[in-house]
């Protein structure tokens, strides 16, 4: 005759286990559902900017360094790695009248001489203090660990050497010290600015009819990419 083995006796403790599954499951979607609520905006933008780029530098890096909640944080300040447009509504092209070239990864902006220097000479207009400190909040936003600030000051062919300087390139050089002084005070480190003056050896490409020499006597600020930033 055949017995049949008793049958297996559930284990009193098996809902237990269930029960753990589903508390665990809960806080890992808390923990989730609470980190996804304090993503910050900046910290979204700074990642679509990491993937868009290209660049390899650790992403956890970035994320600490936009917590302004951690501790190890000195500074709340924002860096992106591209270059932001000027706002339709900025200063700088609604009051100063720049004319800006943005390629996302760097950007050229080109001011008017007069807005700055007081005509045939290198000083500045009282006004340029408020064009400095505009543009320092504007540059501000900009990684001095991921790009560099060049100044290019231009003259004009048709004048003659202004008065007290040897050629074009002196006087073009001291203006663009001049502008790396004012950013500089400011609050924009003078050790991430570089200048060039150029005197009259790079003309506008413009229609041969504009006779005009005052476009020619330009400023332009130049944001572009370090060459090592690769290495990211």
């Amino acid at each position: 005759m055949n017995i049949s083995p008793p049958p297996k006796k559930s284990d009193d403790n098996e809902w237990m286990i269930t029960y753990a599954d589903i508390i665990t499951l809960l806080l890992a979607f808390f923990v989730i559902l609470f980190s996804m609520s304090t993503l910050k905006k900046e910290l979204f933008n700074q990642i679509s900017g990491e993937i868009i780029e290209g660049q390899q530098k650790s992403l956890s890096q970035k994320i600490q360094a936009l917590n302004p909640d951690r501790e190890e944080v000195e500074s709340p300040t924002v860096y992106r790695v591209f270059v932001p447009p000027l706002g339709n509504d900025d200063f700088l092209k609604t009051v100063i009248g720049v004319d800006e070239n943005n390629k996302s990864h760097q950007s050229h902006i080109t001011f008017p001489e007069e807005v700055l220097f007081v005509p045939g000479t290198t000083n500045l207009i009282s006004r340029s203090s408020t064009i400095f400190e505009q543009t320092v909040e504007y540059l501000s936003q900009i990684s001095p660990s991921y790009f560099l600030i060049s100044i290019e000051v231009h003259y004009d062919e048709q004048s003659k050497v202004p008065k007290g300087y040897q050629d074009k390139f002196q006087f073009t050089a001291e203006r663009a010290l001049n502008i790396r002084t004012g950013l500089s005070q400011k609050g924009y480190p003078h050790e991430n600015i570089y200048i060039v003056g150029y005197g009259d050896t790079i003309p506008l490409k413009t229609d041969v009819a504009i006779k005009s020499a005052i476009p020619e006597r330009r400023i332009v600020i130049n944001i572009h990419r370090k060459t090592d930033i690769r290495k990211y």
